[in-house]
C-alpha cells in the first residue's frame, strides 16, 4: 500500500479514537456511545492491517475474525470483552456501567499501541491526526504547537495555535465570500462625532424611520443625539455578536466550547506577507488559561474547526 494512505487512514482511525475517548468522559445517559466508537476504530484497524498484509476476505468479516486472517495481532480476548458490548449494547440494549466504559477505553489504547507496531511499524501515538488537514499552513501551525505543548512551551503554543485558527478565519471567509455578510458589522464606528456632535448614516437598519436634524452633511450623515448614538453602537455590538454565533452553529461546532477557546486564548488579527509576522493580542487574564489542559483544548478545537471546514459544502 502507498505510506500516505496508510498514513491518512491512521489518523482517520485516531480521530475516531480520540472522539471515542472524548464520548466516555461525557454523563451516564451518552458515554456509552464511546463504545460503539471505538469498536469502529478497531474495526477500521483491522480492515487496514488486512489490506496492508495483502489478505483478501471472503464474505462477511467481523471484527474478531480478523485475529484468525492476521495472528500477528494481540489482545485477542480484550478485544473480544470490547465486541461482546458492542453488539449487547446495540442488539440488546444493555447499556454498560462506568467501568465498563471505562476498561474499554483502556483496551483500545493497548491494542493501537501495540498493532500499530506490529503491524505498520509505527508508533500510535506518533500518528497525527494534523495529518488529515489539507490547509497547509493550518496544518503546520498545528503541529508546531502540539510541539511546543510536548515541551511545556505553553504561550508558544497559544501563539500557533492562534495563527492557525487566523488562516481557518480566512478560509471560512473566502469559501462564504457572496454568500453570507454580516451587515452590522464594520471596522470603524457608525457614528461620527465632530464638534461634539454625533452623525450617523441615515440607512442604518437601527436609524430607520427616525425623525433626524437636517441639514444632512455633504457624505450622507444626518446629527442624531448621544443617546442615540450610544444605544446604535450597543445594538450594533449585539447584533455582530448574535451573527457570529450563528456563524459557529452553521458550521457544526460545539458553542460551548467555542465561548471556552474565546475566553482564554490570544487573537492573531493580522498578518504581513512580506515580513511574515503576525500581530497578536492578548486577551485578559484568565485565571485558567494556559494550562495544559486548555491548551490541549485549543488544538483539539482548531484541528476540529479545519475538519469542519474541509467537509461542508459551499
Amino acid at each position: 500500500m502507498i505510506v500516505d494512505v496508510i498514513v491518512r487512514r491512521l489518523s482517520l482511525i485516531k480521530h475516531l479514537y480520540r472522539v471515542g475517548l472524548e464520548k466516555a468522559t461525557l454523563p451516564d445517559t451518552i458515554s456509552f456511545t464511546s463504545i460503539l466508537l471505538l469498536h469502529d476504530a478497531i474495526d477500521m484497524f483491522m480492515n487496514l492491517a488486512a489490506e496492508k498484509k495483502g489478505i483478501k476476505k471472503t464474505g462477511n468479516t467481523y471484527v474478531m475474525n480478523y485475529f484468525d486472517l492476521i495472528p500477528e495481532l494481540t489482545l485477542k480476548a480484550s478485544v473480544n470483552k470490547i465486541n461482546k458490548r458492542r453488539n449487547t449494547l446495540k442488539h440488546d440494549g444493555i447499556v454498560p456501567g462506568k467501568v465498563e466504559i471505562e476498561d474499554t477505553c483502556s483496551i483500545a489504547k493497548y491494542f493501537f499501541e501495540e498493532n500499530t507496531k506490529i503491524i505498520f511499524d509505527r508508533d500510535f501515538n506518533e500518528v497525527s491526526i494534523f495529518d488529515l488537514i489539507t490547509f497547509e499552513k493550518v496544518r503546520q501551525f498545528l503541529k508546531a504547537a502540539n510541539n511546543f505543548y510536548e515541551d511545556d512551551k505553553l504561550e508558544t503554543a497559544a501563539e500557533a495555535i492562534a495563527k492557525a485558527y487566523f488562516h481557518l478565519l480566512l478560509i471560512e471567509e473566502s469559501l462564504t465570500k457572496n454568500v453570507v455578510e454580516n451587515p452590522w458589522y464594520a471596522n470603524t464606528n457608525k457614528w461620527l462625532i465632530n464638534d461634539d456632535k454625533f452623525f450617523a448614516k441615515a440607512f442604518e437598519p437601527f436609524l430607520e424611520g427616525q425623525k433626524f436634524k437636517e441639514p444632512k452633511t455633504p457624505d450622507g450623515y444626518v446629527e442624531i443625539s448621544e443617546g442615540v448614538a450610544s444605544l446604535q453602537q450597543a445594538n450594533q455590538k449585539a447584533f455582530s455578536y448574535i451573527f457570529q454565533s450563528l456563524r459557529v452553529f452553521a458550521l457544526g461546532l460545539d458553542y460551548k466550547k467555542y465561548n471556552h477557546y474565546e475566553s482564554f486564548m490570544p487573537i492573531a488579527y493580522r498578518h504581513n506577507i512580506e515580513t511574515n509576522k503576525y500581530t497578536l493580542a492578548v486577551r485578559p487574564h484568565h485565571p485558567r488559561g494556559m494550562t495544559k489542559e486548555n491548551i490541549l483544548f485549543a488544538i483539539d478545537f482548531v484541528t476540529d474547526f479545519a475538519l469542519k471546514i474541509q467537509e461542508f459544502k459551499y
